[in-house]
């Protein structure tokens, strides 16, 4: 979908939970007031459900990025603290300094485990993103953006500066410690 500047951001028009589009790929427009029809939570808006019927969860793709607590060797960027949290608080990740260098990542951070080829691009699973964090974009995000339409997905991890943005949002994760 394409956006509309509003006080110098762009907004993508209003959430709508519950609806499906018509492909994978479908992006959401700007006027887009509704589900399409035929594509809400009582018909085939249950394909954008976690479970495949309407008591799943919705909006897992493409909704908004998602910063998750992975960072390249330390590196702040351009996020507005001054220090890291404590390490136990975050992946930290080391390596070539590459967005085409895998070996950093391990199972179970929901980055290696998801990749076809160990390389830059729609490689994750689906033809999600798939970025190795380094110096210049030191944190990770996860899902994508509601325009980024097959690249986005569930699968997806993508690398940023630490940048806060309208249409980036964070992932809690509980561990069971």
């Amino acid at each position: 979908g394409s956006g509309t500047a509003i006080s110098g951001q762009i907004q993508w028009g209003p959430s709508i939970t519950g609806c499906a589009g018509t492909s994978t790929s479908a992006g959401v427009s700007s006027s887009q007031t509704a589900c399409a029809s035929g594509y809400d939570w009582k018909t085939k808006g249950v394909n954008a459900s976690t479970t495949g019927n309407q008591y799943g969860i919705y909006d897992m793709s493409g909704g908004a990025y998602e910063y998750v607590m992975g960072n390249y060797n330390d590196t702040i960027g351009t996020a507005e603290f001054s220090s890291m949290p404590e390490a136990k608080y975050y992946d930290k990740y080391t390596g070539m300094d590459l967005d085409s260098d895998f070996t950093k990542y391990y199972l179970g951070d929901a980055t290696k485990e998801m990749l076809k080829v160990k390389s830059p691009g729609g490689n994750a699973w689906y033809g999600d993103y798939s970025y190795s964090a380094n110096s210049s974009y030191s944190w990770v995000r996860h899902g994508g953006g509601c325009s980024s339409g097959t690249a986005a997905g569930v699968f997806s991890f993508y690398i940023y500066r630490g940048n806060s943005y309208s249409d980036d949002s964070f992932r809690v994760v509980f561990d069971d410690l």
